[in-house]
């Protein structure tokens, strides 16, 4: 049932108030808040999208050394998008490590950490999942 809104008019003819359906009035709060998020959040330093720098500990060149050429393609395309987005949905941060991620390359388990002031990607270990955890 569509309903129209109805006026309020002061004794001279003029629009005064209106009247709204509740679900319209709703609507209305909704969009207030969401200028309001927007207002707030003007100040905020906006997000910048160039990309992350990556770097390497010295012990990722030997990690890479002792892997199949395939795999070790497989992982610098990982690196190539990490660039792009260092947070990737696949990528799992390490409990009892403040800044350590993992991301999962078949066997293989990458291990990174960000820095975001700096907008950095520091790789640490490459290595087959059985062996990646042990030196942490």
């Amino acid at each position: 049932m569509a309903t129209q809104e109805q006026f309020v008019v002061d004794t001279n003819g003029r629009k005064t108030a209106i009247i709204l359906s509740l679900k319209r009035y709703q609507k209305l709060m909704e969009d207030l808040h969401d200028l309001a998020v927007v207002a707030e959040r003007r100040a905020e330093r906006p997000i910048s999208l160039a990309s992350y720098k990556v770097t390497f500990k010295p012990s990722v060149e030997k990690d890479l050394r002792s892997l199949p050429q395939s795999v070790v393609t497989r992982i610098f395309k990982r690196i190539d998008a990490l660039k792009e987005n260092p947070f990737p949905r696949q990528s799992i941060k390490l409990a009892g490590a403040e800044q350590l991620y993992r991301v999962r390359i078949g066997d293989y388990r990458m291990i990174y950490g960000v820095d975001k002031n700096n907008r950095q990607v520091i790789v640490h270990y490459v290595r087959h999942r059985r062996d990646v955890y042990r030196q942490l």
